[in-house]
């Protein structure tokens, strides 16, 4: 048993490594490509997706996306079950401390979220999933910076 009641043993750090090495994943966590979990031996949520665009640009989980002046932001999310069923879930999209889009439904589900109009502020987005106790989700941060064209 944990703190307050939870048990750390239901909870897992899930790395997203380009290479099934040592390196590969000492290279992961120094990008922050982690997304934590909690669940039970029968199934965990799992984030499948999740991607910012700006323009022609693409970043993924603990990745910096440039967004041209004016270029509309696209974050896509989606979040499934590894046991492949369809389990009752609500998916939030968090931007820099706030809830911008939420979504209800079964796995697997997708959120789409466009943003127009930015004025070049950063933004720090995450996606949160929450499902049958104590089925939770929490990714690592995706950045967006303020960009020229080129950049």
């Amino acid at each position: 048993a944990g703190l307050a009641g939870k048990s750390l043993v239901n909870v897992v750090t899930v790395l997203w490594v380009r290479e099934r090495s040592v390196e590969g994943v000492i290279e992961a966590l120094r990008a922050g490509r982690a997304v934590a979990i909690q669940g039970v031996a029968a199934y965990r949520l799992s984030l499948d997706r999740f991607e910012v665009s700006a323009g022609a640009r693409i970043a993924g989980i603990g990745e910096t996306v440039a967004a041209p002046p004016g270029a509309p932001v696209l974050v896509r999310t989606t979040v499934a079950a590894s046991d492949g069923k369809a389990h009752p879930i609500e998916v939030l999209l968090v931007r820099s401390g706030d809830v911008v889009a939420r979504r209800a439904g079964r796995t697997p589900l997708t959120l789409e979220y466009r943003e127009e109009g930015r004025t070049g502020a950063a933004a720090v987005f995450r996606v949160q999933a929450r499902g049958e106790v104590p089925h939770q989700l929490l990714s690592n941060p995706i950045f967006v910076r303020p960009g020229g064209a080129g950049a």
